[in-house]
Formats: C-alpha cells, structure tokens, sequence
C-alpha cells in the first residue's frame, strides 16, 4: 500500500477514536451522538478487515499474527482495570466491594469485556471468523452473503432472546451468549472491510473532488434515519432495523474514508497530529471512560460551574486525554510491544518443537 493510502487510513481512524470519545459524552438525545453511532464501531471493523493479511504458511499462523495484538491489549486492559478497581475503587475510596472484581474477572473470561473493552474480543473473533474465510475461498459473493446471514441471524437472535426470554438475562450464561452474538453481529463489518478493501483503497488514493464530495455525502441516510431509527448500539446489540443498520454503518465509513482523503490533500504539518492520535486510539478507547476520568473532570470543571455543560466536558476530556498520550502512552505502547515480542518469541519456539 503506497503511503497517501496509509495516511488516508490513519486520518480515518483518528477521526474515528476522536468520535468516540464525542458519542461517549454527548447526552442519548443529542442529534450528533445518535448520529455518530451509526458507524463509529463499524468504521474501526471495517478498517480492521481492510488490513487482514493471510499470506502465511498456515491459517494458524494467520490468526496467531492476525489477533495477537489485541488478545495482548485485551489482557492487559482487563488487567489494569481490574488493578484500578482493587486498589482505588474498593481500598481507597470503599465505593465499590469485592463483588466487582468478581464480576470484572467473569466478564473478562466470557469474552464480554468490561466496559468499553468489549470491542477486543468481539473483534478477535471476527478476525478469526474473516481468516478462515479468507482462507477458502476469494469470492465477494461468498464474503457478502456470509456477511449478511451473521448481522441479520445474530439481530434476531439476539431480539428473540430479549423478548421472549427476558427470564434468561440475568442468568450466567447470558453473558457469554450475548459476546457471541456481539462478536458475530460486528464480523460482518470485518468481512466486508476484507471483502472489499481494493474499493476502499480507491477511495483513500482518490484525489478528485467531486468522488471524494460523493463519499462524503453517503452519509446522508444515516443524517435522515438516525434520529427515528434511535440509537444504534452494538454494545447491547441494538441494532434498530439491522438492514438500514448494516448499510449506514458502511455508508458512514465510506464517508470518513472521503472527509480523510481531502483532509490527506491539506499542508503536511497536520499528518503528525493524525497519526498520532491514530497510533494512541486504542489507548484512548481503553482509558477515555475508566480510571477516575469522570471524577477528574468533574473536578475541574467546579472552577467553571457557571460554564459546566457536554461541551466543556468534551474540550476537557480531549485535553486529559491528549496529556495522558504523551506521558503515560509511550510507556503502555512500548510495554505492550515487548509482550508481543515474547509472544512472539514463544510461538515460534513452540512452532520449531513441533516440527
């Protein structure tokens, strides 16, 4: 992939994080949250099967080096959230019990992830699901069809079990039900980012203004039916009318894809900013909503009461969180790098003996 391409990607995913972030503080009514989360999430799966490389030996070996980095960051995230709520949530300031890191470590071992981590396993899933697909068969036909079944089953499944079997929810198993169907619902994404990528290439190499002008503009049903649809969330598997859902969440991230190729097109002092909000997103995601950030922010904002609204909370937030990705992210980022190596290290190894 040349390097325009690569920007292009980055930009998107920059401002993918950044509406994240937006979506998680603006209030359930506002029009713009409603709207951003009808393809936040699937433009980041999208993105992830645009970059799924099955040129290995073996289909193991594809997953091993498809998923390892975000079984790593899923581990470690769960971890340090476990960590925060042991030490400040029930030592320190005795507003949570040990009941929490029960249920911390449950969620983490099914898959359904704690808070804002659920994303990771469901997207580990759904690259496992793309690689072995991948590794059959070529066919767009093939990738669309399957990408379809998975949303459209995993939708009614899941509203099959709500409605009818609303006794079942607070059973243990639900839990892990639920993960599978998330993780099954989001792989449509996944393929059709893989299935697809040669367009979306296209579409981040595309310097002509009046195609980028039409990318952005696929955004125009998720600007008319959002509002009456509500919101689209794939955290609880709300997926409003599952169809319109899948075509909005593609539409969306064509339309990401068009506004970071013309942002790519601008004076190459902004690319820093780009991708260095790009190479932290992951961080971002992960600390955004946990760690005291509500209690910081809430703190500060005490100086400006008469100014305190979403607003100001969003400037805040992106504030924190631009600070915390230059002094604690190098070291989360070269920690992780280093378990990947080991990982690494010790595949290997075992891949040798077994041979």
């Amino acid at each position: 992939m040349d390097k325009p391409r690569v920007e292009v990607f980055d930009i998107a995913k920059a401002i993918g994080i950044l509406l994240v972030v937006v979506g998680h503080v603006l209030p359930e009514d506002n029009f713009f949250r409603v709207l951003i989360y009808t393809f936040h999430m699937p433009l980041f799966f999208m993105l992830s099967g645009v970059f799924i490389n099955i040129d290995y030996k073996s289909t193991k070996d594809a997953i091993y080096y498809g998923i390892r980095n975000l079984v790593i960051c899923y581990f470690f995230w769960s971890a340090m959230y476990i960590l925060f709520d042991l030490v400040v949530e029930c030592l320190i300031l005795r507003r949570a019990t040990f009941i929490q890191l029960v249920v911390d470590v449950y969620l983490t071992l099914v898959f359904r992830g704690i808070l804002v981590l659920w994303f990771l396993p469901a997207l580990i899933v759904a690259k496992i699901i793309t690689i072995v697909l991948a590794r059959a068969t070529r066919s767009r036909v093939i990738f669309t069809a399957v990408a379809l079944v998975l949303f459209l089953a995993s939708a009614g499944i899941d509203h099959v079990l709500v409605v009818t079997y609303t006794q079942l929810i607070d059973m243990v198993f639900f839990d892990l039900v639920t993960s599978i169907l998330r993780a099954l619902m989001i792989t449509a994404f996944v393929l059709i980012g893989y299935a697809y990528k040669d367009w979306l290439y296209r579409i981040a190499a595309e310097r002509n203004l009046a195609t980028q002008m039409v990318c952005v503009l696929c955004i125009a049903l998720n600007m008319l039916v959002s509002n009456r649809l509500g919101t689209i969330n794939y955290y609880y598997l709300d997926s409003g009318l599952p169809l319109v859902s899948l075509v909005m969440g593609i539409g969306g991230t064509v339309a990401v894809l068009g506004i970071a190729s013309l942002i790519a097109q601008k004076p190459r002092k902004t690319m820093a900013f780009w991708s260095f909000i790009s190479k932290n997103s992951t961080f971002i995601f992960a600390t955004h909503m946990y760690f005291a950030v509500a209690e910081v922010l809430s703190m500060v904002v005490v100086f400006f009461n008469k100014y305190d609204n979403d607003y100001i909370r969003l400037v805040l937030l992106l504030l924190l969180e631009l600070t915390l990705c230059l002094t604690v992210a190098p070291v989360v980022n070269k920690t992780l790098t280093r378990m990947s190596k080991r990982s690494d290290l010790l595949y290997e190894k075992r891949q040798l003996s077994n041979n």
